[in-house]
């Protein structure tokens, strides 16, 4: 069976018994260990964004964290995206993990290539106008996580569980911390870094990586934290094992203040804690892809009491978005917008049953990015979506033609969408509208993938298509008609022979491409 991954690139080092609860029926109880108050020391604002500002002020309309502030609301409410359209501007040929945008700079954590040779990576940083590189700080034997960009400096997890503090002008090295057991992104809040980790949750010195405090997590914390109003929320638990909890701490001191249990039919929690004002949302699902159901728990977050509980019939396992009153959670197939006070569902947006994935066990959307009235999503379909947050509406679509999911988390700033899918890409109004036509096939039937004989169905797939797609239709006959539409189609063939398979991509604005190949048809093994 496929395990359930986390959508962001910078997930694919955590091992596998680190992940934890899911969320079953209300019958749950909540533990205090620690008196109630705020906690904390004097706060900036609610001290909840990555650099120590409040994320609703308007001080900074930069994207410096994976979740966008430090309490993963997913929500600039200080800048534009596009709405009407996304385009390619530029892309960036490394190998990357999701981006972060601070300060006229695009960071990336790089993480090498499949079958290349390379035996160090590192941390990027690119103009966000062109997509040049302005410097890279490489690190022997280490592949770099989504980093994290405060007060000057980029916080970003290598490989070998070593946290690097670098300077964000220049990429030299200013500390490091070896001890990490890293599990998620570093969170920075009121000048202190939040790591999530193997055995233990951490808090360091954003300054100088002086230890702060940190809790002895027996079973892990399984994502990153979240921090806002002085204080820290963290997930506990390992991979499908009972006895899961979300402990709610003292950001100064590490005093835990409360504890929420999970169900003991709990699966997984494979996402970091999404704070409100003052409401925890936390979600999973059953470890079960194809029958397993997806939850999301909304706790008060000053005692951890349960507000409200949402079941959907699809499994998730991708951090939300908080904006507008509304919570958006991104589930298998289809994307979900609840009522942040009641949970009652407001709209679902689906993939096209055309669309969806036959070989693959899951067909899921990256973490979302708010800006403004639009939704920013990636698809497991190596495409980005722009969907309207009052209806779900789809206002642009636009296929990477990676065969990588985009999984990561888009970072919205200033008009332009950057997102990750292997490569880094940038996205804007103006941008290039061309469409490339371009596809694989494999039997999807009895023998060897790759050997077509008659009377076996062949999937034929349009993954590698490149453009704001809005319609695949194939030709498998050779008479110029369309026998099939979407990006997946499947057809038989009743004779052996030379056969050919055409693609023809249709633009959002009519443009076209077209693609054949040939399809070698062998007979059946008894003929």
């Amino acid at each position: 069976m496929v395990s359930p991954t986390d959508v962001d690139d910078d997930r694919r080092r955590l091992l596998a018994g680190v992940g934890v609860a899911a969320f079953g029926d209300l019958g749950i109880g909540v533990r205090g260990d620690g008196g109630e108050g705020s906690g904390g020391s004097e706060q900036n604002g609610d001290g909840d964004s990555a650099d120590g500002t409040d994320e609703r002020s308007g001080v900074h309309p930069d994207w410096r964290t994976r979740g966008f502030d430090a309490g993963n609301t997913s929500y600039n409410h200080a800048t534009t995206g596009p709405t009407e359209r996304g385009r390619p501007t530029w892309h960036f040929w490394e190998f990357t993990t999701g981006p972060v945008v601070a300060d006229g700079t695009v960071y990336v954590g790089g993480r090498g290539g499949w079958g290349d040779d390379r035996t160090s990576d590192g941390v990027y940083a690119v103009d966000p106008e062109t997509g040049e590189l302005e410097w890279e700080a490489t690190f022997e034997d280490a592949s770099f996580g989504r980093p994290t960009v405060s007060g000057g400096t980029v916080y970003a997890f290598g490989s070998e569980d070593v946290l690097y503090a670098l300077d964000a002008a220049t990429g030299e090295e200013r500390w490091r911390y070896a001890d990490a057991a890293n599990v998620g992104t570093p969170v920075v809040a009121d000048g202190t870094v939040f790591l999530g980790g193997r055995q233990r949750l951490v808090a360091l010195d954003a300054e100088t990586g002086a230890h702060r405090w940190e809790y002895d997590a027996a079973d892990g914390i399984a994502y990153s934290p979240a921090v806002r109003r002085g204080r820290v929320f963290a997930s506990e638990g390992t991979w499908r094992v009972s006895d899961h909890r979300l402990h709610a701490f003292d950001a100064a001191t590490g005093e835990r203040r409360w504890t929420y249990e999970y169900p003991d039919d709990c699966e997984f929690v494979r996402i970091a804690p999404t704070v409100g004002e003052e409401t925890v949302f936390v979600g999973g699902g059953s470890h079960d892809i194809d029958d397993g159901l997806g939850r999301v728990v909304a706790l008060d977050a000053n005692t951890g009491d349960v507000a409200w509980s949402w079941v959907g019939e699809e499994p998730m396992n991708q951090t939300m978005a908080l904006a507008h009153d509304t919570l958006y959670v991104p589930t298998k197939g289809a994307f979900t917008a609840l009522d942040a006070t009641t949970g009652e569902e407001r709209w679902q947006f689906a993939v096209d049953s055309a669309d969806r994935n036959p070989m693959a066990r899951i067909d899921r959307f990256s973490p979302p990015a708010v800006v403004g009235d639009t939704v920013y999503v990636g698809g497991y379909d190596a495409a980005v979506y722009a969907l309207d947050t009052r209806s779900g509406e789809c206002r642009w679509r636009y296929a990477l033609g990676e065969m990588s999911r985009a999984s990561s988390q888009p970072a919205v700033v200033d008009g332009t969408v950057y997102v990750a899918c292997d490569h880094l890409y940038a996205l804007a109004e103006t941008g290039d509208a061309s469409v490339e036509a371009n596809f694989v096939f494999e039997n999807t039937g009895p023998g060897p993938e790759h050997e077509i004989r008659v009377g076996r169905r062949v999937t034929f797939w349009g993954r590698l298509t490149t453009g704001p797609i809005a319609r695949y239709e194939w030709d498998f006959t050779g008479d110029g008609t369309a026998d099939a539409t979407g990006q997946f189609a499947n057809y038989t063939y009743e004779e052996s022979g030379k056969k050919t398979a055409t693609l023809r991509a249709v633009g959002a604005d009519g443009r076209t491409d077209t693609m054949t190949r040939a399809v070698r048809v062998r007979p059946t093994v008894d003929s």
